[in-house]
Formats: structure tokens, sequence, C-alpha cells
């Protein structure tokens, strides 16, 4: 029997952990508890069709997409098939062309290069064309993709995708990177390699899980923890490489400081055009090729940031004229000449500072090419799908797509897609809400209580951090906003005293002019010259009704 306190038994029934078997589980996630990857209905044929293309030589193309995800399950599927003598080669198509993931002209290069097999990752489910195309030319497709479907399977010899209709696989939310790990375990039980053999790669199924905003529960959550593990002690000198940039310790790694640190280097490369310098980070043994890629990958990062900035003022100014928060469930905006790389990034700024769905799309040569992105409650493939006859392809799932309609059917794909969203949700049920878990007091708050809440960790979605409300607290002197507009002030309840801070606030000072609020709040350790204290991250905050 697992024993917790009240309060963590509280925010486990909050996250429907109910028996002992599913608290043992959440809290000591182990090898044991991962389905077996012959689960997948497809898996048996694809690991054979891999294992007679190693006898025969032939030559076997990993085809990925350039997004951290992609890149990760590029490299897990990579790294094995090299390690065990299969004549491999990773390929990434060019972000820039006309079609978004598989397509028949990269078929055409790989046919080039001597290409036998070809086993996409984090791509392929809704490729009917190339997969076709590939066929017609004597090509075998396997497909791996945790992508949602629209309509009818392609004619791959083999997709492996939990999300397909009919797939007995038991767990649905893998990440495109999990996905391509579950093809190495089942050739590797087949090989009888050891599980220590693969375990490493479990540091990219950490990386790419982290980066597509999966949910962090169920098996995800176990793939998660493993490979925090082996990343706190990683051989790799990509990664080690890219922590050193970043000036980090792997050591303790977990979904921040990958989400704040690591995955916008790797995310800058992609973006900016040169995904080959993450891939070669990431499949490099060399530690210095490691070194050069991840210096040039900083100076991408840089100028990602800038080009960020740039067309967010922009989208912002479009936005100031075309968005009425009272009425309008969505966000479209397009301009000629956005960077491709730059809009999924705007995207998911804009849907979290208005609370929208919201789709950016960058015109070029009469085609608008799409990033849409989410908010809590909203599965955005179902509004693209809602609205497919728009679009010239879609795909993606309900967090996440990519689409692209052509120039003129823009505001008519504008209108579709708000409608769309309004047959999903109300306009009520976008607006913001804080979920709390429990009402605390101040003096319950120490670093015994930390290290409890850490223990829920990693947090994301179907696993939030915990967010907590506190009443009836004292300001303390003067409330400030620091110089990149955060807003910091101290709290006291009786004789408890804490610092509170809250990132990109700063417009809120005028508010804080009562003496007394009601804070919603996450708490978090911070580091200073006098060691770790504790902090809390204010989520939203009132004043308070005491008289």
């Amino acid at each position: 029997m697992h024993s917790v306190t009240p309060l963590i038994a509280i925010l486990l029934l909050n996250r429907e952990i109910v028996t002992q078997d599913q608290v043992h589980a959440f809290f000591h996630p182990t090898v044991e508890q991962l389905h077996s990857p012959m689960l997948f209905r497809n898996m048996e044929a694809a690991v054979h069709r891999l294992l007679k293309a190693r006898v025969r030589g032939e030559k076997i193309a990993v085809y990925g997409d350039s997004d951290v995800d992609g890149l990760s399950a590029l490299t897990i599927l990579t790294r094995f098939l090299r390690k065990y003598d299969w004549n491999v080669v990773p390929y990434l198509p060019q972000r820039n062309h006309t079609e978004y993931g598989f397509h028949c002209e990269a078929v055409d290069d790989l046919i080039n290069q001597g290409v036998d097999l070809i086993v996409t990752v984090d791509v392929g489910t809704t490729a009917h064309k190339a997969i076709e195309y590939a066929n017609s030319k004597g090509i075998t497709v396997i497909v791996t993709d945790h992508h949602e479907l629209s309509g009818e399977l392609p004619p791959a010899f083999a997709i492996i995708n939990p999300k397909v209709q009919g797939e007995t696989y038991p767990f649905h939310d893998l990440a495109g990177c999990g996905v391509a790990f579950k093809l190495v375990h089942a050739i590797s039980k087949y090989m009888q390699l050891d599980f220590s053999e693969i375990a490493p790669l479990l540091e990219y199924v950490a990386l790419g899980t982290t980066a597509d905003i999966v949910s962090v529960c169920g098996e995800n959550r176990t793939l998660l923890t493993l490979g925090f593990e082996q990343l706190s002690q990683t051989q790799f000198p990509g990664l080690k490489a890219l922590a050193e940039s970043a000036e980090m310790e792997l050591a303790g790694v977990g979904i921040d400081e990958l989400l704040l640190a690591i995955a916008p280097r790797i995310n800058a490369a992609s973006r900016m055009g040169v995904p080959q310098h993450a891939l070669q980070l990431l499949l490099t043994d060399d530690s210095t090729v490691a070194d050069q890629c991840a210096i040039a990958m900083e100076q991408e990062k840089y100028r990602r940031k800038r080009m960020d900035d740039e067309m967010m003022k922009l989208v912002q100014q479009q936005i100031k004229h075309s968005f009425d928060p009272q009425k309008d469930p969505a966000i479209v905006v397009a301009g000629e000449g956005w960077h491709l790389g730059i809009i999924g990034i705007v995207a998911s700024r804009i849907a979290e500072m208005y609370h929208r769905p919201t789709a950016v799309l960058a015109i070029e040569n009469g085609i608008a090419k799409g990033s849409v992105r989410s908010v809590d409650g909203v599965d955005i493939f179902a509004a693209l799908e809602i609205c497919k006859e728009d679009l010239l392809q879609f795909g993606g799932h309900r967090n996440a797509a990519g689409m692209s309609v052509e120039k003129e059917k823009v505001p008519l794909f504008t209108q579709h897609f708000k409608d769309a969203i309004q047959q999903l949700v109300s306009i009520e049920d976008l607006r913001p809400t804080c979920n709390i878990d429990a009402e605390i007091t101040l003096d319950q708050i120490h670093f015994a209580f930390f290290e409890q809440l850490q223990r829920l960790a990693p947090f994301g979605p179907s696993n939030p951090k915990p967010i907590f409300l506190a009443k009836n607290l004292e300001i303390m002197g003067e409330p400030r906003v620091t110089s990149n507009r955060h807003l910091f002030f101290k709290v006291r309840q009786k004789d408890t005293v804490y610092s509170a801070i809250g990132f990109g606030m700063g417009q809120r000072l005028s508010e804080l002019k009562r003496m007394y609020i009601d804070l919603c709040f996450h708490v978090q350790q911070s580091l200073t010259h006098w060691g770790p204290i504790l902090q809390l991250r204010i989520v939203d905050f009132r004043t308070s009704n005491r008289n």
C-alpha cells in the first residue's frame, strides 16, 4: 500500500487516480508497466519486413518531420538500425515544400539514392498519394505515426499508429517518438536483446514527448520518467552539447527544462531552415561535431527570436482590427512573406494570450500554409475536418495541426473555421478558467510539502501542475514590475510571508491597490545566492472580500 498525505490524495483524486494499483503505478513507473509493442495489429508484419531487409542488405530510408518530435523519432530508429547493421539513411523533407509530410518528390529523391524500403516516423498516415506512388515504383512503405486520420487509410505495407480506427493498442496518446520506440522495442524482442540495450533511446522519447505537448499520463508518464533517468546520465554528445549551450545540468532534468532550454534550440534550427544541424547533432557520436552544431543552433535561436517578435507585432496589429473577444470563437490571421518556420510558435503564443484556437497563415505563390493551435477543451483536428472542403490538405491532432488553403479561399476558410469551433464549443467555454486543486494556507507551504508535490511530476496535459488558492493575503510593501514585465510582490498570512511572481502580468499592477487579495498559484523553487527558496508563481488573483 502506498501512503499519501490527505492533500496529495485530493490531487490524485482530481486526476482520477483512485485505486491502490493506480496510485502505485503513478508513483513507481517501471519498464514492466510498458505495454507490449506486439499489441499493435501491424507490428509483427513491420518487424518481419525490417528483419528481411537486414538479411537482404536492402537500403532503408527513415523519413521524418523536422519538428522536435519528428527529429527525436528519426534519431531513435536511425540509431537503432545503424547499431545493428541495417543499411539505413535518415531523410528530412524540405519544410517549405508545397505539401506537408510524406510526398512524391521525396519518393523520387529516395529512389535516386537506391532506397528499397521507407519507414516514416511522425508522418505518413494521410499520405495516400505518396504511398501509392511509392508502391507503383516497387518501394515498400511502413508508416509509424500518431496523427489523426480523416478518411481511409493509405495503402502502406504496415501502419503503426495508435489513433487509427480498429487499432488494438491500448494507449492512444503516444507521441511520434513513442511510436518509433515501440517499433524498436518490438524488433529488439525478436532479436532477443535485453531492454538495457535500447533504454538510452528513451532520452529521445522524453525529448519528443515533452515538445509535442501530448498527455503525460498513462504509458507516456512511464516513458518520460524512464527517459529522464537516462537523460541525467546521458552519453550522447549532442544532448550534452545542447545542455552546455543552455548552461543547464541534465541531472534531475524534467519537462520544464526540456521545454525552456533544449527543445527551443532544436526547433530554431528546424524552423529557420537548417534542420540538418539538429539531426546531425542528435545522431553524431563525435563531441567536436556536436559542439559545432550546438553553436550554430544557438545562433539560429537568437535569429528566430528576433523574427518571432517582428511577426508578433504584425499579427497583433491584425488582431486589433479583426478580433472581437465577445463574438469571435477563433482567431485567423494571414500575411504575405511570413516565415513558415515561425508561424507555429506565433500561433501558440496568440492562442495562449487570447485563449482562442488560432490559425496563422503564411501566404506564398497563391497558397496559404497555416499552423493551427488549440486551447483547453477544443479539438482543432475535428474543427479542420468540418471545414476540410476549403482546404488543400491538413493533418495533426486535437492540440496542434497544419493545413494549406488557396489564397483566395482564406476569407471563406476563416469564416468556416470560426463556425466549426462554435459547433464544438460556446464562447462561454472559451473564457479562461482557473481549475483550483485545493484551498490552502501559507503556513502549509514548506520544503517537505514541495517535495511531496514533486512526486506528482512530470507535469503536463492530463497532469497539470497543481493550482492552489489562498484567501485573504495581505500585500506587503509596494508591488513592482520588473524590466521584462513580470509582476512581483510579497504576501503575508498571519506570520508567514512569501514572494509571488506573475510572469508577463505587469499590466495588472493597477489591480493591486487594495490591501488584501485571494491568490491562485503554483508552488515553485527558485535558486538564490543564499540557496533554494520557495516562491508562489501567480496564476490569477482578485481583491479579497475581507472586510
